[in-house]
């Protein structure tokens, strides 16, 4: 390989997440050594079988044996109207639960489909609607 990274984060595609996200990319390293693919729910489309599906494992695939990519990263966040087009969530928590579900989902999915990979699920709370402040943590989600 003529150019290789270690790390392949799946976004939302949202567009409050922009600057933070990428901040947060760069305090922990991942600046220069990140792939990025950014679609309207991240992992959300990994949960059913269907083109959605493919089309991320394709790329997934194009990441792991084009730039050697070892983790791959999911980054899901509060607010998320991918999940609020198709879901009447009655808390926050409620639709923290379900993204957390799906997560887990995708993280399976991944690690059937490439075993060697790492996979790294990040929470984005908004804590607000612009998206001026949020918090991003790393959930341990068991694939």
């Amino acid at each position: 390989m003529v150019h290789c990274c270690d790390n392949l984060l799946i976004r939302c595609m949202d567009f409050r997440l922009e600057g933070k996200l990428h901040a947060w990319l760069e305090n922990n390293g991942y600046v220069g050594n990140c792939d990025i693919i950014s679609v309207a729910g991240a992992a959300k489309g990994l949960v059913n079988l269907g083109p959605d599906r493919d089309y991320l494992l394709r790329h997934i695939g194009v990441a792991v044996n084009l730039h050697g990519v070892k983790r791959v990263m999911f980054a899901q966040h509060s607010t998320c109207g991918a999940y609020a087009q198709e879901n009447n969530f009655g808390s926050v928590a409620e639709e923290k639960s379900k993204q957390i579900e799906d997560m887990k989902t995708a993280a399976a999915a991944v690690k059937e489909r490439f075993p060697e990979v790492e996979v790294q699920v990040l929470w984005v709370e908004l804590k607000d609607d612009a998206g001026r402040e949020l918090e991003i943590s790393s959930l341990p989600i068991a694939a």
